[in-house]
């Protein structure tokens, strides 16, 4: 199997605010008949602002996976970037995944 991989990502940071964004594509592309073949998507979008001496930081995930991939790689559910207070991946895993948050820190 050949494994073609694309990343892009794109900052912006100023005083009060910032913007981060990053978009990730991989292709799974057999070299046998019978191989596995698989198109992962995943995108993440972060915005900060300032507010005293503290950030009020919103972002959006999300991804899908279209073709044959083994359960383990999928978009993991729990942990510290979806569910909090379960382990990576404790609560199970899913090939569509959208996970927006809030945080005042």
């Amino acid at each position: 199997m050949i494994i073609l991989k694309q990343e892009s990502g794109y900052a912006d940071v100023k005083d009060n605010s910032f913007l981060r964004v990053n978009f990730q594509m991989e292709q799974g592309l057999p070299l046998v008949p019978k191989s596995l073949t698989f198109n992962r998507v995943k995108c993440a979008v972060s915005k900060g602002i300032k507010l005293g001496p503290t950030f009020l930081v919103t972002s959006l995930t999300g991804g899908s996976i279209v073709g044959d991939m083994a359960p383990y790689q999928a978009f993991a559910i729990g942990g510290l970037g979806s569910v909090r207070g379960y382990g990576e991946g404790a609560v199970g895993s899913g090939r569509l995944c959208l996970i927006g948050n809030c945080e005042y820190t």
